[in-house]
């Protein structure tokens, strides 16, 4: 895609340590500018080749008093950060709120104080939908957030609708299907269901499957996702507030995905890992949901189309974790 748009741009990427941040930092590397790459006290700062200026910046989104400097010169706004609740650990609902909804009236309450106006970029999840009703879902879908943090994604979405309003802040938000693929380490790979499960395929299983695995879900590469955050960024059409649903429009059965690992692993190793049902493992409201996304409204607004489909994606994230960085490369 064309990336003259940043040409001597200052862009923020809040989260700019994580799995979607460090796969946009690589879309954007050889892009002459310049990368503030915001990180959690506790996050590790991983070296990048490329012509940009990355300016590291240790600080909490949940401060307001971190923004005014963030934001100073700044033309763009990739806010990716956020916090989510795994099951089986324990919930944090007052952290999920100033992570995933507070920050963003941060951010906005800074620009609207200050003046800044860069175009800003949030992440968001086809969850806040939760069990809908038809599939494939797209932005006229029902509204149901079954969990604390699809509440507050809904939430920070309202703050970026009204700021836009009433204020004119450019922003747009990207409800993102099930995202996987390789990043520039392991461990921010791996934070993401579908990796995880690959990781584990490649190293011998086994795999596991719940009661949900006849559930369809929408599988999105990552390479897909940072084009879409990119092509987001620069349009005019998308830039009033709105949402726009992320996906390949392509549903497969949870058993199905990881059926397919299973296979593709073994024709790599040599090696077919176990898959096994634990039918008594209890579930989440959420994890029952059908989703399949429509992306033809940001199709049509910003041109861009999903690239990378389910066995190609799979097999360059099985080679990723492998170590076979050439198969694995862009």
């Amino acid at each position: 895609m064309e990336l003259d748009a940043y040409r001597g741009k200052r862009i923020l990427i809040t989260g700019g340590t994580g799995y979607l941040g460090t796969n946009l930092i690589q879309g954007l590397v050889h892009t002459p500018c310049t990368i503030i790459r915001l990180g959690r006290p506790t996050a590790a700062f991983v070296s990048v080749d490329g012509i940009a200026c990355i300016e590291d910046v240790v600080g909490d989104i949940r401060d307001r008093e971190i923004w005014p400097s963030l934001l100073e010169g700044v033309d763009y706004v990739f806010h990716l950060a956020a916090y989510e609740h795994k099951h089986g650990s324990e919930h944090d609902p007052v952290l999920d709120l100033e992570v995933n909804a507070l920050s963003v009236l941060h951010l906005l309450e800074v620009c609207r104080q200050e003046k800044y106006f860069p175009k800003i970029v949030f992440v968001s999840s086809t969850n806040i939908v939760g069990l809908p009703s038809k599939i494939p879902i797209d932005e006229t879908s029902v509204d149901n957030p079954l969990t604390v943090y699809a509440i507050h994604k809904l939430m920070a979405e309202k703050y970026l609708q009204y700021y836009a309003r009433e204020f004119h802040l450019q922003s747009v938000t990207l409800r993102l299907s099930n995202v996987y693929g390789p990043a520039p380490d392991d461990e921010s790979a791996a934070h993401v269901v579908l990796n995880r499960i690959i990781r584990k395929a490649v190293r011998g299983g086994p795999l596991t499957l719940y009661k949900n695995h006849s559930c369809v879900r929408d599988y999105v590469f990552v390479d897909d996702v940072t084009t879409a955050f990119l092509m987001a960024g620069i349009s005019r059409e998308a830039a009033s507030g709105q949402y726009f649903v992320i996906g390949t429009g392509v549903g497969c059965r949870i058993m199905d995905a990881v059926n397919l690992i299973a296979e593709r692993t073994a024709l790599r190793t040599g090696r077919r890992p176990a898959v096994e049902v634990k039918p008594t493992e209890p579930l989440e409201a959420i994890e029952w949901r059908n989703s399949v996304a429509d992306m033809s409204r940001f199709r049509v607004a910003t041109g861009w189309s999903p690239r990378v489909f389910l066995i190609e994606g799979i097999d360059r994230t099985i080679d990723y974790f492998l170590n076979d960085r050439e198969k694995a490369v862009r």
